[in-house]
């Protein structure tokens, strides 16, 4: 990737949301660690592979799919509740320059290629932990890391849903995605 590449972080509801149906930054931004590893990880569709906001939108709409299936097959139910589907909102932008200039003594920072769920578009913003960091050190710069990344975000990119049940396209398509994140000191 060139430093002026764009990767998008698509907005999925519930998640990242808290009750009131607060956007909530943390949880959006927050990077897991990948099974088996000491590598935190955020999904990311690259926008070269996606081309244009069409195929970004088309992108999120799958992952939203793939997280109600994921659901299902858990829960054993054949269908889920309302307040459990999953509905994909929008997304936002972020350049490989802005993710990989990010400085951290506990991490660093790469986009790397990972298809998942038949998607050529999927890469993640890995996290990698350093040697010799604390754990509570680890903790305090991964929340500031990932509060960095988030104030280097652009967007959202909103996507319009539509359908029968128009109340709940109404209130969703309602939702508020906020426009800028503060910047946190970066020095971490």
């Amino acid at each position: 990737m060139l430093p002026n590449d764009l990767v998008c972080r698509s907005v999925l509801y519930p998640r990242g949301f808290a009750q009131l149906n607060v956007f909530e930054l943390a949880t959006f931004m927050r990077a897991d660690r990948r099974k088996g590893t000491d590598i935190f990880v955020l999904s990311v569709g690259s926008r070269h592979v996606l081309r244009d906001e069409a195929g970004a939108h088309a992108y999120g709409v799958a992952s939203a799919q793939v997280a109600n299936q994921g659901v299902l097959r858990r829960s054993g139910l054949d269908e889920l509740p309302a307040d459990q589907v999953v509905h994909y909102l929008g997304f936002y932008d972020i350049s490989y320059g802005d993710v990989t200039s990010v400085q951290s003594d506990s991490f660093g920072l790469e986009i790397t290629y990972r298809p998942e769920h038949g998607s050529t578009a999927h890469f993640e913003i890995e996290l990698r932990e350093r040697a010799g960091i604390t754990k509570n050190q680890r903790k305090q710069d991964k929340s500031i890391v990932e509060l960095v990344l988030a104030s280097r975000l652009v967007g959202p990119k909103r996507y319009l849903i539509e359908g029968e049940d128009v109340d709940l396209c109404n209130r969703l398509n309602g939702l508020p995605l906020p426009e800028q994140f503060a910047a946190p000191d970066e020095a971490v």
